[in-house]
């Protein structure tokens, strides 16, 4: 059985939540330094490094829609448009990992 997070990680995630929220369509995102600053604000102690992993394990383990675009930041979809620049974004961080995988492949000598 999986170890449950402390009630001050809910809270952290609970208050994440809410701020992405109120950052509604992807021309309103969210930068993760800007998270992590309002975050420690309340008392929260993260790294604008750290927000990436805790959002992600948030989508994952709440099925809570965060969305996100490189360099634009996080952000909750107001209509399909916010959900296929994150489904865009995400498609091509995947085609550069291919093309790294597949060079990689071709170091390995038989």
């Amino acid at each position: 059985m999986g170890r449950r997070p402390c009630n001050k990680t809910f809270r952290r995630d609970d208050i994440i939540c809410e701020i992405i929220f109120e950052h509604k369509g992807v021309q309103n995102a969210i930068k993760g330094p800007d998270i992590s600053k309002a975050l420690n604000k309340k008392g929260f102690r993260t790294t604008a490094e750290s927000i990436h992993s805790i959002i992600g394990k948030i989508i994952e383990e709440r099925n809570y829609p965060i969305c996100s675009v490189c360099g634009k930041g996080y952000y909750y979809p107001k209509n399909d448009s916010d959900i296929q620049a994150a489904i865009d974004d995400i498609n091509k961080k995947r085609d550069g990992l291919q093309k790294r995988i597949d060079f990689l492949k071709n170091l390995i000598i038989e």
